[in-house]
């Protein structure tokens, strides 16, 4: 604008000159909002934004058919699980209401089954499965050691082959994708066609626009990421998943806050790269490379690579030599006891009769207390240092693994949703931890005292009743693992923290770069 000094009234005095044009500077706000809003409206209306939110609306009612359907699979099993497990109690109270041996798998009042716990499907998995159907279906209790039931999903399902189709998959991979698509030429490509030396020109400062580019891009991106929860809720509603509770409220609300964390960090990051970047073609193969690794392969190169520099045995492997373990000690057990019986009774080997066991009942249980003691506590001792050598490889594996997810937002991110969902590592490890639990106090209150032994005498053997009875109802039930807030947000704070020191150090150096980029 031009500033005119006013004309003199008098003509004897000598016309003013006009002063030299002068930029009226604009408050930095109303910039930051107009270049906002104008990133805004370029990508929501730009084919870009189309075809991604094309794929969000086909991708997400699918990804939730493909939960439910498998949801739908799990809670029958576990129904029928439920079922035959009752039947089983109401069967041996039927029968006689104490539990004979419990060192043999069956036995006619006793069945392997009356100890099975049976773990319920996370009703969330609709959304994000996460580990739920990896986890075992349920847990067998004997004096022999846990043994672990099959994985929840059945084996070659459909939504194995698809890749773990879930919500979480469309958000860290297709809206993950659209976060870069938007910001590859956000600098690099308005450099080209040269808008941005023109706004430059302007009283424009280079972090208001760049800014300005952040905070219009981070609203584009927040709709197909709202419109991915919705679509996702109301296709679990229609599909007959329960999804209006608190609970399921919650969950979703901390899975929008995370995923939209995660995708202003991959937006800043390719803002970074434009701003680097000398031309919009350089910054598109640099963040299509940087996307492939990021949310394509460290992930499972993590969890490949955890498997290879520490590898850990299978729990089924833990259990069978447990098991394994137990039924030597057992045998070595019985042998003890025979010769404890020859001594005391003075019979012969091979010889056993229910008369001498009764005629020197107080010597030989007195006897057999002290045998007992001693074998519990050798499979004590080996099995809780079984259990030791498992945790510590596990842990082992589970810091590799981390240590390299943590170099990768979207793993960060899959971390996180997972954990929020109930269907993360750690309700995995809650539950091993519960019925570990459980199985020390079977030992301690049922097994390590059974009602009938067996006693081997050469080549003759005798099953002695004790007149030790336990009623089922008497069994300590098992504690399912609890789940409160301040225990699922206690594993979430480091993953979190480290997605938010992503987003700030990509947007510190985009700034940074874009302060010293070339627009000519």
């Amino acid at each position: 604008m031009t500033n005119l000094v006013e004309q003199p009234k008098t003509g004897s005095e000598t016309p003013a000159l006009p002063t030299a044009p002068s930029l009226t500077r604009i408050h930095p706000f109303k910039t930051l909002w107009t270049v906002a809003e104008r990133e805004l409206l370029e990508q929501l209306t730009g084919l870009r934004f189309l075809i991604i939110a094309i794929l969000v609306v086909l991708l997400t009612p699918l990804s939730v058919y493909v939960g439910s359907h498998d949801y739908r699979i799990r809670m029958e099993s576990h129904e029928r699980l439920l079922a035959l497990t009752s039947a089983n109690q109401s069967l041996a109270r039927g029968r006689n209401p104490a539990l004979y041996d419990q060192e043999v798998s069956w036995t006619p009042y006793n069945d392997l089954e009356l100890f099975r716990v049976i773990r319920p499907p996370v009703r969330f998995s609709v959304l994000v499965k996460g580990l739920d159907g990896a986890m075992p279906e349920y847990w067998d209790f004997s004096a022999g050691g846990l043994q672990t039931g099959p994985p929840a999903s059945p084996a070659f399902w459909m939504g194995d082959l698809l890749g773990g189709l879930d919500v979480e998959f469309v958000i860290r991979v297709v809206l993950g994708l659209l976060a870069i698509l938007i910001a590859f030429d956000a600098i690099s490509g308005e450099k080209e066609l040269g808008t941005l030396r023109l706004a430059l020109s302007h009283p424009v400062s280079r972090p208001v626009f760049w800014m300005g580019k952040l905070i219009g891009a981070s609203f584009s991106l927040l709709v197909p990421l709202a419109m991915t929860v919705v679509l996702a809720l109301l296709s679990a509603q229609l599909m007959g998943t329960e999804v209006a509770d608190r609970d399921t409220v919650a969950k979703v609300g901390c899975l929008f806050i995370v995923a939209g964390i995660y995708l202003l960090s991959l937006n800043s990051l390719g803002l970074f790269v434009s701003s680097v970047a000398k031309t919009q073609k350089t910054a598109l193969v640099v963040l299509l490379v940087s996307w492939v690794m990021l949310v394509l392969a460290v992930p499972p190169l993590a969890v490949l690579a955890a498997r290879a520099l520490s590898p850990v045995h299978s729990i089924q492997w833990y259990e069978a030599q447990k098991r394994s373990f137990s039924d030597d000690l057992r045998t070595e057990k019985e042998n003890e006891i025979g010769r404890a019986f020859r001594e005391i009774t003075g019979s012969q080997e091979g010889h056993l009769k229910t008369s001498d066991y009764h005629n020197n009942k107080e010597a030989l249980d007195r006897r057999i207390e002290e045998i007992e003691d001693e074998f519990v506590d050798r499979q004590r001792r080996f099995l809780n240092e079984m259990d030791r050598n498992l945790e510590r490889a596990s842990q082992r594996q589970s810091v590799v693994a981390n240590s390299i997810m943590a170099i990768s937002p979207a793993a960060l991110f899959a971390q996180l949703a997972t954990t929020l969902s109930g269907t993360g590592d750690s309700d995995r490890q809650s539950w091993i931890e519960a019925v570990r639990t459980h199985q020390a106090r079977l030992n301690q209150f049922l097994f390590d005292d059974p009602g009938t032994l067996t006693v081997r005498n050469g080549g003759s053997s005798m099953s002695m009743d004790r007149g030790v009875r336990v009623r089922l109802s008497e069994v300590p039930p098992f504690v399912p693992p609890v789940r409160s807030w301040t225990t699922t947000l206690s594993p979430v704070l480091l993953p979190a923290a480290l997605l938010c020191v992503f987003w700030s150090l990509f947007v510190f150096a985009g700034l940074a770069a874009f302060y010293r980029y070339d627009v000519r």
